[in-house]
């Protein structure tokens, strides 16, 4: 009978396995690194505040509105932002909302225990009655098919969900680069250090 001894793998990812296993940054703590990551994330915080304040706004100011045809002008309709919006010279919105139709889809662990939840259902028919209290036409339908609003307003919920969470994190990273460019921030580990506290 023959023993083997097992020699340990060696995986060209081990670096940074082993930096995972050990809470550490993936990226080596060079100043090139550091400039490159505030950058990034400065880009991010940038359109993320974007993204937030359209979600927000949808969700505050589109409520049970079925065509929703202004909704990316954030209340500031004129006719050069129509023009540049047909002329996609703008922010791409669109993606903002796929985001979220996605969460909406998956999940959003408590979120979706409280839209699932007696409480919800009860605030949702006491929103659409309030909006809809002179509409028969509308009442009407949603006795006919009672779940349509309802998911409308759970939809609303995700919009504003995701554009709180963006509003976070823009703030974040928009922090991020004053602080380094106050010189408090110049490795690599303060970054994680400053998004670990900001999250």
């Amino acid at each position: 009978m023959t023993s083997t001894t097992s020699q340990p793998i060696s995986h060209p990812l081990e670096e940074y396995i082993q930096r995972l296993q050990t809470g550490d940054a993936l990226l080596s703590d060079y100043p090139e690194n550091v400039v490159e990551v505030v950058g990034i994330l400065k880009s991010y915080g940038v359109v993320l505040d974007a993204y937030s304040r359209n979600l927000i706004y949808i969700a505050n100011h589109q409520f049970l509105v079925f065509f929703p045809f202004f909704k990316y002008f954030n209340g500031e309709f004129t006719l050069s932002k129509l023009l540049q919006h047909w002329g996609h010279d703008r922010i791409n919105y669109e993606y903002a909302e796929y985001c979220m139709k996605a969460m909406l889809w998956h999940g959003g662990g408590g979120l979706d225990a409280y839209l699932d939840s007696p409480e919800f259902q009860q605030r949702a028919n006491q929103a659409i009655q309030g909006r809809f209290k002179n509409n028969l036409l509308i009442l009407g339908l949603n006795k006919l098919f009672p779940d349509f609003l309802t998911e409308h307003i759970r939809q609303l919920c995700y919009y504003s969900a995701l554009g709180q969470f963006w509003r976070v994190m823009s703030d974040m990273f928009i922090e991020l680069s004053d602080r380094y460019d106050r010189g408090e921030i110049q490795s690599i580990p303060q970054v994680v250090e400053h998004i670990l506290k900001g999250l």
